[in-house]
């Protein structure tokens, strides 16, 4: 059994769970909302929303616009130098296909380091939980990996990343798993 509730302008989708599910194309019904709703398609294309989400809102908000920010830092610095920007430096964890995971400086180096980088990563979530405390979360979605010289094929998949909040109020991934759709090439 699950209700639907409307929260900040949108129609959420309530589970007896306490987990809610952001119902698209269901908020506010005035004649200006598609109009609103194709501007922002227009001018924000890179804009990600969870289509469901666990935990405090503020949390899961913020995983979002993490994701969403790191994944169009990616885009324009490569997967080396996002990598260093979006994992934690110490404890974090990257299961880059194959053998044990890389930890903290060295997940830099197993995408390449400071060598230019022809590989783009873009990734949307699809599914946020976040601690009742709001300082541990989780998402998966879908991600898309173009190298840009041409060399290898298009790699899509699933990921799963585990973020914790640090000190400073930011989210760094301590984990991050992808696992492409097909072998790469």
């Amino acid at each position: 059994m699950s209700t639907r509730v409307k929260c900040s302008g949108e129609i959420v989708k309530r589970a007896e769970s306490g987990s809610t599910r952001r119902v698209p194309g269901r908020a506010g019904t005035n004649k200006y909302s598609f109009a609103v709703a194709a501007i922002i398609a227009a001018v924000a294309p890179g804009i990600a929303t969870a289509q469901i989400v666990h935990g405090p809102k503020a949390a899961t908000d913020a995983i979002v616009a993490a994701e969403t920010a790191h994944s169009a830092r990616f885009g324009v610095v490569g997967v080396a130098k996002g990598m260093r920007e979006f994992i934690d430096p110490v404890d974090g964890l990257a299961f880059t296909g194959g053998g044990d995971p890389a930890r903290g400086p060295a997940v830099y180096g197993a995408f390449g380091g400071d060598a230019p980088s022809t590989l783009k990563l873009s990734w949307v979530p699809a599914e946020v939980f976040a601690s009742a405390g709001g300082d541990m979360a989780a998402s998966w979605g879908r991600f898309t990996m173009i190298d840009t010289a041409g060399r290898m094929k298009p790699l899509t998949g699933r990921y799963v990343t585990v973020w914790r909040k640090a000190a400073d109020g930011s989210w760094k991934a301590i984990m991050d798993i992808g696992n492409p759709d097909t072998p790469a090439p």
